[in-house]
């Protein structure tokens, strides 16, 4: 029969057992609530991804059916529809086209006839013509009224399409249609509720050639080839991760338990969205990845705190448990002593085991802290390690080399024994602000090396938590950023010399926006017009251009801007605020983004009023040497004939294109010495006027004499450029001469 002090160690042991029992329910029980509130964030956070692609996708169709109402109220667009104007529409929509892709992420912009029947791409011209079996438009056509849909395309793209009915009168005469890929709409997933994505459609709904040709479009990484049944579109991380792929080939089930997704430092769960089109139902699949690295720690530090709490329990009631065994040892027997004894001694040899574990563990550590030592020291970044009263700890090699410093000696120091007075300052309030907010500091300041060179440094100090109950530190990082610094001095200098030109500037310089109105003008343009800068950023180029000029204006830049010339350089004239009408010589270009989207137009105008009247008085003064009945002879300095007006042809018999380039020797008739034509070459030579009369020889060999005057044309600096000889023909009077003579001779008989 077991004895009174058995029984009650029995009795013990069982009540030890059942509250370790009764402790392992209670953490299941902990465990499987933790579990039903994941899964339930997991469902909400689900349920809230899906409301928000539907939520953009009807933003986005409310957004893009008030612009077609816009576009549909334009009494002009029925009649060009009508009578398939083709080049109108693409005239007055192309701007409206690019404005609605920069602004809004329109991608597509159709007009159709009324059988469905593409008459116009405003993005794509050149193709037209084909017949049009959308979803969207077929219901448009139906029901004459507007449509929506979301379809797949052939390059493998989701787009959101709106189609309106254009009516003149009670007519329908087409329909208009925007779209938008919905791209953005995953993009915002991450950008809103912080979840990777990743995008996948059925091969059986594409095309892989037309899938492969678009895939670039889209900014896919896959391939066509990478997966069996799928292709991934488009995904959020920056990288594809195998981990992913098991998940996106085989999903499952919705709401299936398929555990977390290890992917870097973060876990994930993952679950999907079925993305569909009008056409077919569902087109691919949107793979969710929450972010449940926050929630997996919880559950972690939760599961470790209860076994922790479980493992002090029953370490609690084993010891209970032994003191009681002990007690009831030493009761029933005394014979138990050496058996006390010999765990006494065992015990004694443990402590003496763990004692050597303890020193181990002290050689270990210090092994590592040499090796992060050596660390430290080959990181060319000064670095440097401070207790909480700002005194040094430590420094790396580089901190050492830089300020010249020894790594043993400067132990125990203050920033004040090291660097000068501001320094030194400036260092510890950052120190101090560190140590109490715990968080990182960082300012900018320049230091002067060992050498004695300074350096624009960025400085970073970050508290660290060394534990054991000692007082935290800060850890100190100084980046030599002289190198950056110095390249934006130079941007600095190279923007302020574009500014001097741009203010200084004679002629005027302009940018404006894609929809001509001015942004940027110089002084030299707002002298020319009359305009404050206020005034003139009110309005367009086109508002300025002369009426006449507004066509030709707006085609030569629509030629730049379609890419059919490189800029635009032509004459024109504007309109001052005074109402005065100005010629100017403008050269324009526009200003593209990296996928060919206009974001400005820059310009550069020179105003030729002055010169047009010069051009003017010009053409006037050559229109009266044509209509005078003089000859009118011009030569180079050298004498080589560069003009003669239509009389010298009319009494030579030479025409002009005969005698340019040659010199009036062809007239010589060798009536005169060559002592005449030496005085006259002298005469003109020394600037002086020559007049005379000169005896020459027409073409078909008659001679003739005629009065002539050459005058020398001087530049600004009186160098002779020119000769002008104006002859009137003096065959008359020497023929009526001829006459009298002969008069007075018969008289004479």
């Amino acid at each position: 029969m077991p004895s009174r002090s058995e029984s009650q160690l029995k009795y013990i042991g069982y009540a030890a057992l059942a509250v370790m029992g009764l402790l392992v329910i209670a953490i299941f029980g902990l465990v499987l609530l933790q579990k039903s509130e994941y899964d339930r964030d997991i469902k909400d956070r689900l349920e809230a991804a899906e409301r928000l692609v539907n939520f953009h996708l009807d933003k986005d169709a409310e957004k893009i059916s008030s612009i077609m109402e816009t576009i549909v109220k334009d009494d002009d667009v029925p009649g060009l529809l009508a009578a398939g104007d083709r080049e109108k529409l693409l005239k007055e929509y192309g701007p409206v086209y690019f404005k609605l892709n920069s602004d809004y992420r329109i991608t597509h912009f159709y007009f159709h006839d009324a059988k469905g029947v593409n008459l116009l791409r405003i993005h794509q011209p050149k193709r037209f013509g084909d017949k049009i079996n959308r979803v969207s438009l077929q219901r448009a056509m139906k029901f004459d009224r507007p449509s929506r849909a979301v379809e797949l395309g052939p390059l493998g793209t989701l787009t959101l399409r709106v189609v309106f009915p254009i009516k003149q009168g009670l007519n329908t005469v087409g329909y208009l249609e925007l779209g938008e890929e919905i791209g953005h709409v995953m993009e915002n997933l991450k950008h809103t509720l912080g979840n990777e994505w990743v995008f996948t459609l059925d091969k059986k709904r594409l095309d892989k050639a037309g899938w492969e040709s678009g895939a670039t479009v889209v900014g896919s990484r896959s391939r066509w080839d990478d997966f069996a049944d799928i292709v991934v579109v488009q995904s959020s991380f920056s990288e594809n991760h195998p981990q992913t792929f098991p998940i996106i080939t085989n999903p499952g089930q919705r709401h299936a338990d398929r555990g977390e997704v290890a992917i870097g430092m973060r876990y994930y769960h993952p679950e999907w969205i079925s993305i569909g089109d009008a056409v077919a139902g569902e087109a691919g699949k949107l793979f969710i990845f929450f972010d449940v690295t926050e929630q997996k720690i919880i559950q972690r530090r939760l599961l470790l705190t209860v076994g922790l709490i479980g493992l002090l329990c029953a370490i609690g009631i084993i010891a209970f448990f032994m003191v009681s065994l002990s007690r009831q040892k030493r009761m029933m027997h005394s014979s138990h002593l050496e058996e006390l004894l010999a765990e006494s001694e065992k015990r004694e040899d443990d402590r003496q085991a763990h004692l050597a574990q303890m020193k181990d563990a002290q050689l270990e550590l210090e092994k590592r802290g040499r090796l992060l030592g050596i660390i430290l020291d080959t990181i060319p970044t000064p670095i440097t390690y401070k207790d909480s009263n700002g005194n040094y700890l430590g420094i790396n090699s580089a901190f050492s080399s830089f300020f010249a410093v020894d790594k043993e000696a400067v132990k125990g120091k203050k920033p004040e024994d090291i660097f000068p007075g501001d320094d030194a300052i400036i260092h510890q309030e950052a120190d101090e602000t560190a140590l109490r907010t715990g968080r990182s500091v960082s300012y900018e300041m320049r230091i002067k090396d060992s050498a004695g060179k300074f350096h624009d440094t960025f400085i970073t100090k970050t508290s660290y938590n060394p534990g054991q109950g000692e007082k935290p530190g800060v850890v100190g990082v100084i980046f030599d950023i002289s190198e950056r610094k110095e390249v934006e001095r130079k941007l600095r200098e190279r923007e302020e010399r574009l500014r001097s030109i741009f203010e200084n500037a004679m002629d005027g310089i302009f940018a404006g926006d894609p929809s001509g109105r001015f942004t940027s003008a110089n002084p030299a343009l707002l002298k020319m017009l009359g305009y404050s800068e206020s005034e003139l950023f009110t309005r367009t180029l086109n508002d300025i251009t002369h009426p006449d000029d507004r066509r030709q204006s707006s085609l030569a830049l629509a030629q730049v801007l379609t890419g059919t010339k490189s800029a635009a350089d032509l004459e024109k004239r504007l309109v001052t605020k005074l109402g005065d009408v100005i010629w100017v010589r403008l050269a324009a270009t526009w200003v593209f983004d990296e996928k060919k989207n206009p974001l400005f137009t820059i310009g550069i105008v020179h105003d030729v009023t002055a010169e047009k009247a010069v051009e003017e008085e010009r053409k006037r003064l050559i229109t009266a040497v044509s209509q005078a009945d003089e000859v009118i002879v011009v030569t180079d300095a050298n004498g080589v004939i560069e003009f003669v007006n239509p009389a010298f042809e009319k009494i030579t018999g030479y025409t002009a294109e005969e005698v340019v380039g040659r010199t009036p020797k062809i007239l010589k008739s060798g009536a005169h010495p060559p002592e005449f034509y030496e005085n006259m070459w002298k005469t003109i030579k020394e600037g002086r006027v020559w007049r005379g009369i000169i005896a020459n020889k027409k073409k078909n060999g008659e001679s003739y004499k005629e009065r002539c005057t050459i005058s020398p044309v001087r530049d600004s600096s009186g160098k002779v450029l020119n000769y002008v000889a104006v002859k009137q023909d003096l065959s008359r009077e020497t023929e009526l001469e001829d006459q009298l003579r002969q008069a007075q001779k018969m008289e004479a008989v």
